[in-house]
């Protein structure tokens, strides 16, 4: 099946290069498992849609399992690994400062899919829709750039910007 992975062309404000863009994807849909089994089920793979829901709860939940007593898990689609994060102060485990993730990189499974998929540009600039889960992350309308350090346009962002700029201000 080849994949068609439709991008609007955003302009990078970081530089004076007028000819200067990244992708941002156009997001479908936000999928589930469920959503994922149906597929599976209208290919035809399976018959049973809740023995396919069951399974690949099984399949996270024992995961996740294995995951948390230090394996690393290769699923194809990507590999985990499991990480700790935070200041681990008097060699002491805090919850509230310190806490489990998981690292990943693109696994083989999702590495063969990428080499079937081509990239469909769809549009640019001005014309891309900001998905509201996004709508102030990155450099946008509302700031600028020197080079490396971002400037808001607001006299006072909330923000950590803000308190910076205020705080070399001082």
């Amino acid at each position: 099946m080849k994949n068609v992975l439709k991008v609007w062309l955003k302009r990078r404000n970081v530089n004076k290069n007028p000819n200067s863009f990244y992708g941002q994807v156009s997001i479908v849909n936000d999928l589930t498992i469920n959503d994922i089994i149906d597929e599976i089920v209208k290919d035809g793979l399976i018959d049973n849609r809740e023995y396919g829901i069951e399974f690949m709860n099984h399949f996270n939940r024992k995961s996740a399992e294995l995951l948390l007593n230090g394996n690393n898990i290769d699923i194809g689609l990507v590999k985990l690994s499991p990480q700790t994060d935070g200041y681990i102060q008097d060699k002491s485990w805090n919850p509230d400062f310190n806490y489990i993730c998981a690292s990943f990189t693109e696994g083989s499974v999702f590495m063969e899919a990428k080499e079937n998929t081509t990239i469909e540009i769809i549009g640019s600039d001005e014309e891309v829709p900001v998905h509201p889960d996004h709508q102030n992350d990155g450099i946008g309308s509302n700031g600028e750039s020197n080079g490396s350090v971002r400037k808001s346009g607001y006299d006072n962002p909330p923000c950590g910007i803000a308190f910076r700029n205020w705080i070399l201000q001082a």
